[in-house]
């Protein structure tokens, strides 16, 4: 059901708030197999695990949507500051969508926290953090990739960061494990999407933070147009009350305006 809303979403036409159905079913889908998994332990385990890895994908997705808004999603903005603020992540925008990426990601380990425990909880918990550094690692190659289109290609549309982030997804992957076979070191493991899982022993935690250090370059390059994005969205949907529009009386008087 996820991910035939997700297609769904995206045949919609660009102009149109069309990720917002989209991530309140996940929300929605996210809160109630949280509650059912929560009364047994191997399934709440396998919940863990299975959102981690659709966020990764889902994130992908999310993170095409447009750098600005058009007229057609201003409109649909709220003109409650507390509706507006609560409706945010759910809006279609690059910006709103790393919101709600945040969001997901913080509240998917929070939960698996809270059900951590010895034994094979702990390892559950740990390949909750492995997998949460790729989505952040994978992330932060999208936002390099969308800067590098915005710098050589401003022309292009976002979906040409499909094949940019492919290059450097292979790239970050493939170079620490030739280096690693053909000096013996590992030093350049840092680059890798799957950095947690090339580190010997308990270092996922580490992996989690140098992820969260790489996606904050990415944010950093792409910050003019983030935060652009953040004013256009809680300065509000433009008042049409101002707009003095003439008020014709019958059909005459429109031809006489002629």
């Amino acid at each position: 059901m996820i991910f035939y809303s997700l297609t769904m979403s995206k045949l919609e036409p660009e102009s149109s708030n069309r990720s917002y159905s989209f991530k309140i079913i996940c929300f929605i889908v996210w809160i109630a197999g949280s509650l059912i998994s929560s009364f047994t332990d191997d399934l709440c385990q396998v919940w863990c695990i299975l959102v981690t890895i659709a966020l990764c994908f889902i994130s992908l997705a999310l993170l095409i949507d447009p750098d600005d808004y058009s007229s057609r999603v201003i409109k649909e903005i709220p003109q409650s500051n507390i509706v507006r603020l609560f409706k945010f992540p759910f809006f279609t925008g690059m910006a709103n969508s790393i919101c709600w990426i945040i969001l997901m990601a913080l509240l998917n380990v929070v939960f698996a926290s809270f059900i951590k425990e010895t034994g094979y909880r702990r390892g559950m918990f740990d390949a909750v953090i492995g997998i949460t550094s790729v989505q952040l690692y994978v992330n932060a190659f999208f936002l390099f990739a969308n800067f590098i289109r915005k710098i050589i290609m401003p022309d292009k549309s976002k979906t040409t960061c499909i094949g940019i982030f492919i290059g450097i997804f292979v790239f970050c992957t493939v170079m620490p494990l030739f280096f690693r076979s053909y000096r013996g070191e590992g030093i350049l493991n840092f680059m890798s999407p799957f950095y947690a899982f090339l580190q010997y022993g308990d270092k996922y935690v580490g992996a989690l933070i140098m992820g969260a250090g790489i996606w904050l370059i990415g944010i950093v390059l792409n910050a003019s147009s983030i935060f652009k994005q953040i004013g256009t969205y809680f300065e509000g949907p433009v008042s049409t009350a101002k707009v003095h529009r003439p008020i014709y009386k019958d059909n005459f008087d429109l031809e006489q305006s002629k």
